[in-house]
């Protein structure tokens, strides 16, 4: 990819920060960053309403850290969490600055994985690619009950033997945050500041690409596609067994359809929109947010602005854009007309109901 000098200071390296909403991703960078102003949430609603970067010195290596929103947001749809990452990506591949890796959180106490969270680690795969999985480090949070150790250990080795093989196959470790600001540092510390990593969707991206041409994008509209097949088939499942079971056979029955239908038609509501955000080409429209923003500090200071200022304007710019859609195809429709099965390759984690 070209990059294109505006002069801005760049001599930050930057490192992403993705995990599920609650996993204590702005935990983990205000205990490294040792900043208040990053906000940290305590209940199940997401506090990062959008990418935000935070500034930090490791061992004299200035990072530039992005917040991002958790997937399974309580606000955005995976698709927006994904576009907003890609926003960054281009960023910094623009800009010229240095891409460390990746800091992937994961919270230890969640006893179940959920479909969310499988969806989110098949996202991460295809983000990285497996050419750079060596710069992803895989971390558990919210190790502080010591009464449940063995607990959270015995699911740890589970996440590593179920879930994450490949991953750590590829290169990828794994570390516990303790929760402390020593923990954090060390665990960032255990990347490779030598490293350039250029991710599969940033290749991918490059020459004007749009966002729905890439491999993410692809499953994000695959996953969507499937889980109206499963709608559909869970309502005609429900009227068939509906004919011919007992009354209090049926009423269990459809009182666990229920709670199934609910969370796979808020997933299509969160994602109603995603398919017309994915036409979008997000390396033309950065480099525009990136022009835009020089000029608005400029006009404001004399100056131009230092990357993580350029930073913070393109990711508010990128969440205002995408917040501006205003219609899309309807959440759900009782007849699919095209489903597609999401790649084996796209399937390949274990399901277990529960990690114990």
């Amino acid at each position: 990819m070209e990059v294109v000098d505006w002069h801005i200071p760049t001599d930050a390296c930057m490192v992403l920060v993705l995990g599920e909403t609650g996993a204590g991703k702005s935990f983990f960078i205000r205990k490294l960053t040792s900043n208040s102003e990053v906000k940290v949430g305590h209940a199940l609603e997401s506090c990062t309403q959008r990418s935000q970067p935070w500034e930090a010195d490791i061992g004299g290596t200035q990072l530039l850290l992005i917040d991002t929103p958790g997937f399974d947001d309580t606000v955005r749809s995976d698709g927006d969490v994904v576009l907003e990452i890609a926003s960054s990506l281009s960023f910094q591949a623009t800009l010229g600055m240095r891409l460390l890796g990746i800091i992937y959180l994961h919270d230890i106490t969640v006893p179940r994985m959920r479909g969310s969270l499988k969806r989110e680690l098949e996202m991460l795969r295809l983000i990285v690619g497996p050419e750079n999985y060596r710069n992803v480090l895989l971390v558990t949070t919210k190790w502080g009950d010591k009464s449940r150790r063995r607990e959270y250990e015995n699911r740890q080795f589970q996440l590593e033997e179920n879930y994450w093989e490949d991953l750590m196959l590829g290169g990828a470790a794994c570390h516990r945050f303790e929760g402390s600001a020593d923990s954090a540092k060390a665990i960032v510390a255990q990347l490779n500041f030598r490293a350039n990593v250029v991710l599969a969707l940033q290749k991918e991206l490059a020459g004007s690409t749009s966002f729905n041409q890439t491999a993410v994008g692809r499953y994000a509209e695959q996953s969507r596609s499937k889980i109206q097949h499963e709608l559909d088939s869970m309502s005609t499942m429900s009227r068939d067994d509906t004919m011919t079971t007992s009354r209090t056979t049926s009423s269990a029955l459809s009182s666990t359809l229920s709670q199934s239908t609910t969370e796979k038609e808020e997933f299509l509501r969160s994602t109603a929109l995603d398919s017309q955000k994915m036409d979008v080409k997000i390396d033309d429209q950065v480099r525009l947010w990136i022009k835009e923003a020089i000029r608005e500090e400029k006009e404001r200071t004399k100056q131009k602005p230092s990357a993580a200022r350029a930073m913070n304007s393109v990711l508010a710019k990128t969440s205002s854009f995408f917040k501006s859609f205003k219609s899309g195809p309807a959440p759900y429709q009782s007849t699919v007309s095209s489903y597609t099965p999401v790649p084996q390759q796209a399937q390949n984690i274990p399901y277990v109901a529960e990690l114990e």
